[in-house]
Formats: structure tokens, sequence, C-alpha cells
């Protein structure tokens, strides 16, 4: 699933894609994702659906989740 070219960035989010990219930067990361989803103030079982593809990804949620879970990686080294 895609959503249509944005006007900040000009580029599409692939869902599914971001899903597996948030996932398995969370899991290398070593973040729980009920960590995760409260540093984004977002319900676990939203964050589940993002990270399976089956809830879209905004780009603002993508950047949160990113800098999220750089903030949770290093309150735990």
């Amino acid at each position: 699933m895609k959503i249509p070219v944005t006007k900040r960035t000009g580029y599409e989010i692939n869902h599914v894609r971001a899903g597996q990219m948030i996932r398995r930067a969370r899991a290398l990361a070593g973040v729980a994702q009920g960590s995760l989803a409260a540093e984004m103030k977002l319900d676990q079982a939203r964050l589940s659906q993002m990270e399976s593809g089956k809830r879209p990804w905004t780009e603002n949620h993508f950047t949160l989740a990113a800098f999220s879970i750089n903030k949770l990686k290093s309150n735990t080294t």
C-alpha cells in the first residue's frame, strides 16, 4: 500500500517496508515494542499494526519512531 506523493518531501511511503524498517531498527536497538509505543504516545496495538503494514505510516510517525528508538537506545546503554 502506498500513499500519494507528499508535498513536504516528494517521496511515497511504502507502509509495509516502513514497518519492516522500524521493527528491525527497534529489534537491533533492543527496544521493546511497548516502550516505543509509549514514547510515541501510541497504543501498542496500533504500533503493532503499523509495523505489520496493516495501518499506514505518516512521515511524522516514521520520523518520531526513528528518533524515539535512538532516545530509548541511549537510555539503556
